[in-house]
């Protein structure tokens, strides 16, 4: 009991349970799943961005610090539009590049 009542084993378990919580937080954050490549250009098409027959998917990153994609289309005419696409392909914002 003794041991119990020193502030510097008492600092120490509490710094170590904080560190484990924070730590298995940021691992489920790292291993959340995300919609794919596929589903995010699915919604572009649904919101009548993106047409396979018009244009050009020039990139299509998952940036997971932003919990987003970025793609990048290339119309016929050679407009470009930039869209962020969010991880459940549910949610998006962007528009053509002003050149």
């Amino acid at each position: 009991m003794r041991a119990l009542k020193s502030p510097f084993l008492i600092v120490t378990i509490a710094l170590v349970l904080l560190s484990t919580a924070a730590s298995q937080v940021d691992d489920r954050r790292r291993t959340q799943r995300h919609a794919t490549r596929e589903q995010a250009l699915a919604l572009l098409t649904r919101e009548g961005f993106y047409h396979p027959d018009t244009h050009r998917v020039l990139s299509a990153n998952w940036y997971s610090d932003i919990q987003k994609w970025l793609i990048t289309l290339e119309r016929r005419d050679g407009a470009q539009t930039y869209w962020f696409v969010d991880a459940q392909a549910q949610d998006y914002s962007g528009g053509t590049c002003r050149q």
